[in-house]
């Protein structure tokens, strides 16, 4: 099944499930289900991100990828660590980018 982009359904049966609005099958059965898209919505995406038909089909059908296919600085971050933690104690940056940024990859 094409699927648009990350399915962030995920996350929203999964808070329906915790405040009780649905059952952890019901979330399930609603997940197994693709989702729904708005022929008109992905029409207008398309056409702002100036792509013909033929091209944002070609995209839809191509196989995922992942920030890890492209070249990053993350690996420079990771090797500078000891760094950014003086940077992050000195309030130079925020704890958040320390611990994205400068964790070692696990994938």
């Amino acid at each position: 099944p094409r699927r648009y982009g990350i399915d962030q359904r995920v996350t929203g049966y999964a808070a329906h499930v915790r405040s009780g609005q649905m059952t952890h099958a019901e979330g399930l059965a609603e997940l197994s289900q693709p989702p729904h898209l708005e022929p008109e919505m992905v029409e207008l995406v398309r056409k702002r991100l100036g792509f013909s038909a033929d091209e944002f089909e070609s995209l839809m059908d191509a196989p995922k990828r992942s920030w890890r296919d492209f070249k990053t600085y993350k690996r420079t971050f990771e090797r500078m660590r000891p760094f950014y933690y003086l940077l992050y104690k000195t309030n130079r940056i925020p704890k958040s980018f320390y611990l994205k940024y400068t964790a070692k990859d696990e994938g």
